[in-house]
């Protein structure tokens, strides 16, 4: 499996998001979704995936 970014990070204060497409190179993704993580102190102290519905699993 793939997994390569759909769009830039977008970044707001201590929260960050990044769009994904997982799957076989050269055919179209098996899952899409997003993951969300909250920083603090620099560092990531929570992260969320949340894969979008209607997609194969």
């Amino acid at each position: 499996m793939h997994q390569w970014p759909r769009q830039q990070i977008q970044v707001s204060r201590d929260l960050g998001r990044l769009a994904f497409n997982l799957g076989v190179p050269r055919q179209p993704p098996a899952v899409s979704g997003y993951d969300v993580a909250l920083a603090r102190d620099g560092r990531i102290a929570v992260l969320y995936t949340l894969v979008n519905a209607g997609d194969a699993l």
